[in-house]
């Protein structure tokens, strides 16, 4: 599926009524979220389910969406507040587009092996990136005996499904900046695909502590003059206009991974 929000100037008054006119979307996902998610009987999603029972890809999409609205809700909380954020905002709207683009990415294939193929990618970085947690825990906390019983579970997981993924070829690792970029272009059309791959990138740029994301922002200006190295003092502040095109993105790529969740979720009754 694809959708087409349209791409125009927009001043910040703008800005912020298309944010908010999400909102009441956004409190449906979020009333959703306050239960369990479960296949129906005879549909698609149940059956890629039955690939991996330990994280299922209806799981794993789900999850997915509830941290793209966890995320989207934390904006309209500072939005509300009246209360933006440089950089904060940024890597929030980063953590919401993860979310969101996992979802979709899973879900998108209309070829059941690509699904599988995907979730089972995903859930084998998920197990990774745990299982380097609990071994740090266990580091941390060497007297807590279930800190190794949960690390060897963990392995024992992880080597299942790796024997698993070796039967259909040889392994590949999987990456956010791929799979970001593979969901945009399932959703988006090129142009608009290509800005939520940007929005990725300086989202990521702020969450790991540099300040390009917001040099050559309108909202970024230079205080004071140069010196004779060429370095000058500047000043960012807060803004939507910084803000609002990853927000969108998040929001409107969490809406298609909600829609393909109910296609894939459907029955031949």
């Amino acid at each position: 599926m694809r959708c087409r929000p349209q791409s125009t100037i927009m001043d910040d008054s703008e800005r912020e009524k298309r944010i908010r006119f999400t909102f009441d979307e956004l409190d449906q996902w979020l009333k959703t979220m306050t239960q369990a998610f479960t296949p129906s009987i005879g549909s698609a999603l149940e059956l890629d389910d039955q690939d991996w029972p330990t994280l299922p890809v209806s799981q794993l999409a789900h999850v997915g969406l509830a941290v793209a609205a966890d995320h989207l809700d934390a904006i309209r909380c500072h939005l509300d507040a009246s209360h933006l954020f440089a950089l904060t905002d940024l890597t929030i709207c980063r953590s919401a587009l993860v979310g969101a683009s996992q979802a979709v990415w899973i879900l998108a294939p209309n070829e059941r092996g690509d699904r599988l193929s995907r979730a089972r990618m995903l859930a084998a970085d998920a197990l990774r990136y745990h299982g380097q947690y609990m071994e740090a825990l266990r580091v941390a906390d060497p007297r807590d005996p279930n800190v190794p019983l949960v690390g060897s579970h963990i392995a024992m997981r992880s080597a299942e499904l790796k024997a698993k993924r070796l039967e259909e070829g040889p392994l590949v690792r999987h990456e956010n900046t791929r799979m970001i970029r593979e969901a945009a272009s399932a959703v988006f059309p090129p142009e608009l695909a290509a800005e939520a791959s940007l929005e990725w990138q300086s989202g990521s740029g702020a969450a790991h502590g540099f300040a390009w994301p917001i040099l050559n922002s309108p909202d970024t200006k230079q205080v004071g003059n140069a010196d004779d190295g060429g370095l000058a003092e500047f000043q960012a502040v807060a803004s939507l206009g910084r803000m609002a095109n990853g927000y969108l993105a998040a929001f409107h790529m969490a809406r298609a991974g909600w829609s393909l969740l109910r296609n894939r979720n459907e029955t031949s009754e």
